[in-house]
């Protein structure tokens, strides 16, 4: 299971690229992550996200989301963000929904993972 995130970032008068960004938190409500790329404080920025898995992928393929704050951490920038659901009910929904899912998958995935780390529990056989 991994988390995927792209940035969209204007390159020009007309273009735009998708740069992948390192998500360091998230949840349902917004995400943080770390990039090399500039974004200023109360901008709202607009995200590709997937969750790739073995038994089918979970994907966003456009989110917009206010960025919060930064903290510059070496040469990159930690952003907090918080998602930004449009108007349309319809998409609303199937957007929260995905949002839900993949929190809850990850959230999950967390807690298996350091169940694994922690080894068997004392007593049990």
């Amino acid at each position: 299971m991994h988390l995927d995130a792209q940035l969209k970032v204007r390159r020009g008068m007309f273009s735009y690229e998708w740069v992948k960004v390192q998500v360091l938190k998230f949840s349902a409500s917004g995400m943080t992550i770390r990039t090399d790329e500039d974004l200023s404080a109360g901008s709202r920025a607009t995200f590709s996200i997937l969750l790739a898995m073995d038994f089918g992928d979970i994907r966003i393929d456009k989110i917009e989301a206010k960025v919060n704050g930064r903290e510059k951490v070496c040469s990159c920038f930690d952003y907090p963000l918080d998602f930004v659901l449009g108007s349309s009910a319809v998409r609303r929904e199937a957007i929260e929904t995905s949002l839900r899912k993949i929190e809850s998958l990850l959230s999950s995935y967390d807690s298996l993972l350091n169940k694994i780390r922690t080894g068997p529990l004392s007593g049990t056989p």
